[in-house]
């Protein structure tokens, strides 16, 4: 009988090692970040600090961070960094894989747009962000990630709920011609209707001039 004691330690062994690779590539899990930031954003130039609608390439959005006042004692000794992200909300992850939610930050795709990375300060910092004109249409929130020394994330705070359904807010993306653009097309159009009659009485005259000969 055949021993099977190399193929169980092979087995074993095998397991073991897929677990360390798997712990290696792992990143951080967002479940463990700790919930320390408060963060708002607004339009920059509008007195209604509530948000809806903002257009790609025009609009300038005020995002505000700020340790929660409720947060424990030293709780922020090892924060050294606040990364700020445009992120997409939920109604606008579904069937999209490539916007894919992942309690795993390493391959999370919902916060895709970098904003700004601040020093840390229990005061808190603002900036003013011009939505990109890459930024596609959709409904979005923004998130603020607290990184170590080491660049690592380890809280976090949202301008959105739990569950990201408030303060959501609209990205419309720009049509793609502008009143330049549309200016060139219309003079082009004159030019060409102007060339093409210039060209027929050339022509016509051309004509008469040849049967008078």
């Amino acid at each position: 009988m055949v021993s099977q004691r190399p193929n169980l330690f092979f087995a074993i062994a095998a397991a073991m090692l897929l677990g360390v690779v798997s712990n290696v590539e792992a990143g951080v899990l967002f479940s463990s970040l700790n919930h320390t930031l408060l963060v708002t954003a607004q339009l920059a130039d509008a007195s209604n600090s509530t948000l809806k609608v903002a257009s790609a390439g025009v609009d300038t959005i005020l995002v505000k961070w700020s340790l929660n006042a409720s947060a424990p004692p030293g709780i922020d000794d090892n924060y050294s960094k606040v990364n700020t992200k445009l992120c997409f909300a939920p109604v606008s992850q579904l069937n999209r894989k490539w916007r894919k939610n992942s309690n795993d930050l390493s391959i999370d795709k919902t916060c895709s747009f970098d904003i700004a990375t601040q020093n840390f300060s229990t005061a808190g910092n603002s900036v003013l962000y011009l939505v990109s004109k890459t930024v596609p249409y959709a409904e979005y929130f923004v998130r603020a990630y607290v990184l170590n020394v080491e660049g690592n994330q380890v809280a976090y705070g949202q301008s959105t709920n739990a569950n990201k359904t408030t303060n959501i807010f609209t990205v419309d993306p720009i049509t793609g011609r502008h009143a330049t653009i549309d200016i060139a097309v219309a003079v082009m159009s004159v030019f060409s209707v102007a060339s093409l009659f210039t060209y027929y009485v050339g022509e016509q005259i051309y004509l008469k001039r040849k049967k008078s000969v």
